[in-house]
């Protein structure tokens, strides 16, 4: 039988095999903090759960759900677009519904034709979703070099032109995962004016951005162009992971419509009960407001404590990760070893690609016990 070369070839998903590692070490008995992935452990505000009760309850049969989202989801969404970046968007031609951003990413590139050698731009720190769909789908990548001197972001005035008349999708994600770098304004309108002049599309990845601390970064959404494609998600903002529920969205009404008709046969429409759960979430804002809150008191403990420890951290202002290294430890893999033997599971760097080194990413999404424990062992041996 012959399987896809480029699954059978490829290792399995890094973030799931760390975090798959935890829970086998927890099996063994020992005591690990899994700081590994960004999967929120406070509650889900109990409103949600609420709203996907009452949907269930009422509802005496069970139909397929409608693919792109129901019209009162799309709804919901334009509204919340509007109150946060006052854009006008029509539910039905600038929105699709989707269950959580990563099947949406995942499947994106099917959209498009490839046969002219075309090509994925992508950071080469990056959320390893955007390089396995490519590598899955057989469409060659090209990776925009990243390091501290150019504050994590792709230099756009040095990618070649040669380069920038063979893209035909750049992901981009702000802020950043894994370093929490964030895009200015300024930034993403150049890089919207290079999608313009050379007819890509930027693909901007915003899972993050509702999670902040003071300043709101910027958004694609606040720059008027048919050359974007904004991703959002209620999974990290809403503390819904498990619901699987986000939004595709563009002002390009003819990517849309072939969107729609792309994802049709898919069967991803998201279940009718989690769209009410949704569409409570993308109404409220003040659930947000605390979760900014709650991840703000985190962040201010958690770096403090990192830099008491001998550590250093960059950014660290969006999010909830940090991105850390140490003078003492040349290597991801190393310094990722450190933290094991203090019974904290973190990432390392290089696993979002070679120029994480020599950096490890720590999530704080846990629990205030979990995060204590944590602060508690770096105070108790410090790295240096």
């Amino acid at each position: 039988m012959l399987f896809n070369p480029s699954i059978v070839n490829t290792t399995a998903y890094a973030l799931t095999e760390l975090h798959n590692r935890a829970i086998q070490l927890k099996e063994q008995g020992i005591d690990i903090i899994n700081a590994t992935i960004g999967d929120p452990k406070d509650d889900t505000p109990e409103s949600i759960p609420q709203a996907l009760s009452h949907a269930l309850t009422r509802q005496s049969y069970s139909q397929y759900p409608p693919y792109i989202g129901s019209q009162p989801l799309r709804q919901a969404i334009a509204h919340w677009a509007h109150r946060e970046y006052a854009i006008d968007l029509n539910p039905n031609d600038h929105i699709v519904a989707c269950n959580g951003t990563k099947e949406a990413i995942f499947s994106f590139p099917l959209l498009f034709d490839w046969s002219d050698n075309a090509v994925i731009a992508q950071p080469s720190l990056s959320y390893p979703v955007y390089h396995m769909s490519a590598l899955y789908h057989h469409i060659p990548m090209v990776s925009l070099p990243l390091s501290l001197r150019n504050g994590f972001l792709p230099d756009l005035d040095a990618i070649p032109d040669a380069t920038l008349q063979k893209i035909r999708l750049l992901w981009i994600n702000s802020p950043h995962n894994p370093t929490t770098t964030i895009a200015s304004k300024a930034y993403l309108t150049q890089l919207v004016a290079l999608a313009e002049k050379y007819n890509f599309i930027v693909c901007s990845d915003e899972c993050y951005n509702d999670l902040y601390d003071q300043q709101k970064p910027a958004s694609i959404m606040e720059i008027d162009s048919i050359h974007w494609v904004c991703f959002r998600s209620l999974s990290k903002r809403s503390h819904m992971t498990g619901y699987r529920s986000g939004a595709i969205i563009s002002q390009n009404k003819d990517l849309i419509q072939w969107l729609k008709k792309m994802r049709s046969p898919m069967g991803v429409g998201t279940p009718s009960f989690i769209q009410e759960a949704a569409i409570w979430a993308w109404s409220d804002d003040r659930h947000v407001d605390k979760h900014r809150a709650l991840y703000n008191t985190k962040r201010t403990r958690l770096k403090q404590a990192l830099n008491q420890a001998g550590l250093s951290v960059f950014g660290g202002n969006a999010g909830f990760y940090m991105w850390v290294k140490s003078p003492k430890y040349s290597t991801s893999e190393s310094l990722s070893q450190w933290f094991l033997d203090h019974r904290i599971m973190v990432t390392p760097g290089t696993t979002f690609g070679d120029d994480g080194n020599p950096y490890i990413r720590l999530v704080f999404c846990l629990r205030d016990d979990e995060l204590n424990r944590l602060i508690d062992q770096l105070a108790h041996d410090p790295i240096r």
